[in-house]
């Protein structure tokens, strides 16, 4: 475990180098053993990095920012890597970069003991009464279980800015924010994957890139949701806006992807394109769900200088049903299509909605 707490309460907190936090765990323990308090299960690799600063009073100005957990379980038991960056300031919030990532890996298939592969990372940039500015942004998760137990790899990003002297800015460069589940065991596949932004004056950022991606060869659900809600009080703008959510089962349960934008400022342009697509692709025979949706419909103005592209697909290669809908609600156009979704049953292809 790998730990950094700054506060201060009298100034600003300035750290103009690279501030990294790692921790890194590796086990091929192939036996029980419980946990130093002999209550609850055992406990394989777990590597947990955290970052927490506070600023009371003033700004917080940070160089390049890492926070990284690795765990890899090559025994029986479970691999887990949690990664959190916290950073709240009364103030502004400067930063060059910011990253967080969490890799969960566990490797065996023959364990005898319940493995979970769990990758959480978060990254939280609050600035109470100030701005929050700093170039690119990464937060990342994946896990790899091919044990007995469930793969989960959740990515969140949080920023929000308020109550600055007239209106509160985010100026950020490329935002990226991934998941990446995959199971070979005997759980389901879950990939949650959600951005937030929320300020009181205007959003500048580059390209914002949110994906999910869940792969079940179990007898669990996979799930990939990508889920983005970016307000404004007045203007937003983009490099381009890629959501992606995509979920496939090759194992016994359902397969649910998800990728929907919210906006809600008054004004939008985005530089480049729009692209919103959900895939569930379903080979178990239960059921495949795919709903991809921008909702804008309380903005002013829209201007987009590339494609806007939504897009919901759904196959299943079995018996079970196929859902696919995409949706759109906005001043370019107030329209909800209902993608087609493809149902293959014993050789047959049909179309259904």
């Amino acid at each position: 475990m790998a730990k950094t707490l700054i506060a201060d309460q009298g100034g600003n907190v300035q750290i103009n180098g690279p501030l990294t936090v790692l921790a890194n765990a590796v086990t091929d323990a192939t036996h029980f053993f419980a946990n130093r308090n002999g209550l609850g299960p055992p406990h394989g690799a777990l590597a947990s990095a955290e970052l927490i600063i506070t600023d009371g009073s003033g700004d917080i100005l940070l160089g390049n920012v890492l926070v990284q957990a690795n765990g890899i379980d090559h025994g029986n038991i479970q691999a887990d890597a949690i990664a959190n960056a916290l950073v709240t300031a009364n103030g502004n919030i400067i930063g060059h970069s910011f990253e967080v990532v969490a890799l969960a890996d566990q490797t065996n298939a023959l364990g005898g003991f319940p493995a979970n592969g769990s990758a959480l990372a978060g990254l939280s940039l609050h600035a109470l009464h100030g701005d929050v500015s700093g170039d690119a942004v990464a937060v990342e998760a994946s896990a790899l279980d091919h044990g007995l137990g469930a793969g989960l790899a959740s990515g969140k990003l949080f920023v929000a800015a308020s109550n600055a002297p007239g209106k509160s800015n985010i100026a950020l460069g490329n935002v990226t924010v991934k998941g990446s589940a995959s199971n070979w065991g005997g759980g389901p596949g879950l990939a949650p994957v959600s951005v937030t932004m929320n300020t009181s004056g205007n959003i500048h950022a580059g390209n914002v890139d949110v994906e999910a991606l869940a792969n079940d060869h179990g007898p669990g659900v996979a799930s990939a949701h990508a889920l983005s809600n970016i307000m404004a009080g007045q203007a937003l703008t983009l490099g381009s806006v890629t959501g992606k959510g995509v979920a496939v089962n090759v194992g016994g349960g359902a397969a649910n992807a998800a990728a929907d934008l919210t906006f809600d400022p008054r004004t939008v342009v985005i530089g480049g394109n729009v692209l919103l697509s959900a895939v569930a692709d379903n080979h178990s025979g239960a059921n495949a769900a795919a709903h991809a949706s921008l909702d804008a419909a309380n903005i002013n103005t829209v201007q987009v200088t590339g494609a806007p592209t939504i897009i919901a697909h759904g196959t299943n290669s079995g018996a079970g049903p196929v859902t696919a809908q995409a949706m759109r609600d906005s001043p370019m156009r107030h329209h909800a299509q209902p993608a087609a979704g493809r149902h293959r049953r014993r050789g047959a292809e049909q179309g259904q909605p």
